[in-house]
Protein backbone atom coordinates (compact mmCIF):
# COMPACT_ATOMS: atom_id res chain seq x y z
CA UNK A 1 0.00 0.00 0.00
CA UNK A 2 2.86 2.38 0.68
CA UNK A 3 4.07 1.91 -2.90
CA UNK A 4 0.63 2.92 -4.16
CA UNK A 5 0.82 6.18 -2.21
CA UNK A 6 4.24 7.01 -3.64
CA UNK A 7 3.40 5.82 -7.16
CA UNK A 8 4.16 2.57 -8.91
CA UNK A 9 7.68 1.89 -10.13
CA UNK A 10 8.16 0.34 -13.57
CA UNK A 11 11.39 -0.65 -15.24
CA UNK A 12 11.63 0.76 -18.73
CA UNK A 13 14.77 0.59 -20.84
CA UNK A 14 16.89 -0.57 -17.90
CA UNK A 15 15.90 2.31 -15.61
CA UNK A 16 13.20 2.71 -13.00
CA UNK A 17 10.36 5.06 -13.87
CA UNK A 18 8.00 6.23 -11.11
CA UNK A 19 4.39 6.75 -12.14
CA UNK A 20 1.91 8.71 -10.08
CA UNK A 21 -1.82 9.35 -10.05
CA UNK A 22 -4.25 7.23 -12.04
CA UNK A 23 -1.48 5.21 -13.69
CA UNK A 24 -0.14 4.28 -10.28
CA UNK A 25 -3.61 3.20 -9.18
CA UNK A 26 -3.94 1.09 -12.34
CA UNK A 27 -0.61 -0.58 -11.58
CA UNK A 28 -1.60 -1.11 -7.97
CA UNK A 29 -4.98 -2.65 -8.86
CA UNK A 30 -3.54 -4.65 -11.74
CA UNK A 31 -6.27 -3.45 -14.10
CA UNK A 32 -6.39 -0.73 -16.73
CA UNK A 33 -9.77 0.34 -15.38
CA UNK A 34 -8.01 1.20 -12.10
CA UNK A 35 -6.82 4.37 -13.85
CA UNK A 36 -10.38 5.72 -13.47
CA UNK A 37 -10.78 5.02 -9.73
CA UNK A 38 -9.62 8.44 -8.56
CA UNK A 39 -12.17 10.16 -10.81
CA UNK A 40 -14.95 7.81 -9.74
CA UNK A 41 -14.35 8.47 -6.06
CA UNK A 42 -13.90 12.21 -6.69
CA UNK A 43 -17.34 12.27 -8.33
CA UNK A 44 -18.82 10.55 -5.28
CA UNK A 45 -17.08 13.03 -2.97
CA UNK A 46 -18.39 15.93 -5.06
CA UNK A 47 -21.93 14.58 -4.88
CA UNK A 48 -21.71 14.15 -1.11
CA UNK A 49 -20.24 17.62 -0.52
CA UNK A 50 -22.75 19.43 -2.74
CA UNK A 51 -25.66 17.46 -1.25
CA UNK A 52 -24.49 18.28 2.26
CA UNK A 53 -24.22 21.95 1.37
CA UNK A 54 -27.88 21.89 0.33
CA UNK A 55 -28.93 20.11 3.52
CA UNK A 56 -27.29 22.75 5.72
CA UNK A 57 -28.78 25.56 3.57
CA UNK A 58 -25.37 26.78 2.37
CA UNK A 59 -25.52 25.90 -1.35
CA UNK A 60 -21.97 25.48 -2.56
CA UNK A 61 -22.45 27.54 -5.73
CA UNK A 62 -23.52 30.50 -3.59
CA UNK A 63 -20.59 30.11 -1.21
CA UNK A 64 -18.12 29.95 -4.11
CA UNK A 65 -19.78 32.80 -6.03
CA UNK A 66 -19.76 35.02 -2.93
CA UNK A 67 -16.10 34.21 -2.22
CA UNK A 68 -15.11 35.19 -5.76
CA UNK A 69 -17.05 38.44 -5.50
CA UNK A 70 -15.53 39.74 -2.28
CA UNK A 71 -17.79 38.09 0.28
CA UNK A 72 -19.86 41.20 0.85
CA UNK A 73 -23.14 40.01 -0.63
CA UNK A 74 -26.07 39.00 1.57
CA UNK A 75 -27.18 36.39 -0.95
CA UNK A 76 -28.62 34.02 1.69
CA UNK A 77 -31.07 36.69 2.86
CA UNK A 78 -32.46 37.24 -0.64
CA UNK A 79 -34.96 34.41 -1.16
CA UNK A 80 -34.78 34.40 -4.98
CA UNK A 81 -30.97 34.40 -5.01
CA UNK A 82 -30.87 31.59 -2.46
CA UNK A 83 -33.32 29.59 -4.58
CA UNK A 84 -31.20 30.17 -7.68
CA UNK A 85 -28.13 28.85 -5.87
CA UNK A 86 -30.14 25.90 -4.55
CA UNK A 87 -31.10 25.00 -8.13
CA UNK A 88 -27.55 25.51 -9.41
CA UNK A 89 -26.08 23.38 -6.62
CA UNK A 90 -28.72 20.72 -7.25
CA UNK A 91 -27.65 20.65 -10.92
CA UNK A 92 -24.00 20.25 -9.89
CA UNK A 93 -25.03 17.46 -7.50
CA UNK A 94 -26.88 15.72 -10.34
CA UNK A 95 -23.80 15.91 -12.57
CA UNK A 96 -21.51 14.46 -9.88
CA UNK A 97 -24.05 11.75 -9.05
CA UNK A 98 -24.50 10.78 -12.70
CA UNK A 99 -20.74 10.65 -13.23
CA UNK A 100 -20.34 8.39 -10.21
CA UNK A 101 -23.25 6.08 -11.04
CA UNK A 102 -22.31 5.55 -14.69
CA UNK A 103 -18.58 5.27 -14.06
CA UNK A 104 -19.00 2.89 -11.13
CA UNK A 105 -21.28 0.65 -13.21
CA UNK A 106 -18.76 0.57 -16.06
CA UNK A 107 -15.88 0.00 -13.63
CA UNK A 108 -17.69 -2.98 -12.12
CA UNK A 109 -18.25 -4.34 -15.65
CA UNK A 110 -14.52 -3.81 -16.42
CA UNK A 111 -15.49 -1.81 -19.52
CA UNK A 112 -12.30 0.24 -19.85
CA UNK A 113 -13.10 1.61 -23.31
CA UNK A 114 -16.51 2.83 -22.19
CA UNK A 115 -14.95 4.29 -19.03
CA UNK A 116 -12.65 6.40 -21.22
CA UNK A 117 -15.57 7.50 -23.40
CA UNK A 118 -17.62 8.35 -20.31
CA UNK A 119 -14.76 10.30 -18.75
CA UNK A 120 -14.60 12.49 -21.85
CA UNK A 121 -18.34 12.94 -22.44
CA UNK A 122 -19.34 13.35 -18.80
CA UNK A 123 -16.43 15.67 -18.04
CA UNK A 124 -16.34 19.19 -19.41
CA UNK A 125 -19.30 18.90 -21.84
CA UNK A 126 -21.71 17.80 -19.12
CA UNK A 127 -20.37 20.36 -16.67
CA UNK A 128 -20.92 23.14 -19.22
CA UNK A 129 -24.51 22.00 -19.75
CA UNK A 130 -25.19 22.00 -16.02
Amino acid sequence: MADAARGAVHVRGGRAVRRRGGGGVAAWTGSASGFFLIGIWAALAGAVVTSASLLVRQPLTGVVWNAFHGGGHAWRRDRSTLLAHDVATLAVTAVFSARFAVSQMLFNADATGWLAFTKITMGTPLTVLA
